[in-house]
């Protein structure tokens, strides 16, 4: 993988996804002085990629190259991540080959355990039982569940309705709700996903006001 194909991976995510004249959102870095910033850069334009986007097949190619993980993103947003990547044929799942791969080697037999001696009855009488050990009683504390957690785009809805003044207010205040329910912290992607969330709402509720800046 070179480094000039990862700049112009870059330059097509960054025409297809971003406005040039808001580089602070999103926007990567395509001089080329930095792969593993540009290669982070790319994972993360990926979160907001949609299965029916277009690329270029030399762009595919190449993404397909590089190391997906889902510990790279949030865990509300990793597995639709994936999903969307593998529709596109980008995240190559690799699971069944490696299940295959097990069920063709064959099992080592565990090795016989040995019979431990019978005790006398004089040592029997001199060994005392020790007293069982009670359960360690589960948490009170319960973890919200899936449902009650809802994602970062819901907590962005919620600020929404509270109309902030600024794109930074939304930002945070979101970012601050999502970690209060157990979510990561992570501020500049609730900025990038509140910001493409005014753009769908901008469609739908034209007259809605909400922050630009």
């Amino acid at each position: 993988m070179k480094t000039k194909d990862l700049v112009e991976v870059s330059k097509e995510l960054n025409k297809l996804l971003f406005d040039p004249k808001e580089k602070d959102e999103g926007w990567i870095d395509t001089t080329g002085s930095n792969v593993k910033r540009m290669i982070k850069g790319i994972k993360e334009a990926a979160a907001v990629l949609e299965s029916e986007d277009e690329l270029t097949e030399a762009t595919l190619d190449v993404m397909r190259e590089i190391d997906w993980s889902l510990d790279d993103y949030d865990e509300e947003n990793a597995a639709l991540v994936q999903e969307t990547l593998q529709k596109m044929g980008i995240w190559l799942n690799e699971d069944d080959d490696e299940e295959d791969d097990d069920e063709e080697k064959p099992k080592k037999k565990a090795p016989a355990k040995k019979k431990k001696p019978e005790p006398d009855d004089d040592d029997e009488d001199d060994t005392e039982e020790e007293p069982m050990k009670k359960p360690k009683k589960a948490s009170a504390k319960k973890a919200l569940s899936k449902e009650e957690k809802g994602s970062r785009l819901d907590t962005l809805c919620e600020v929404l309705k509270k109309k902030p003044k600024t794109l930074d207010e939304m930002a945070e205040k979101a970012n601050d709700l999502w970690v209060a329910k157990g979510g990561t912290d992570s501020v500049k992607e609730s900025r990038v996903m509140g910001k493409f969330a005014i753009i769908v709402l901008g469609h739908f509720l034209p007259d809605q006001k909400v922050p630009t800046k």
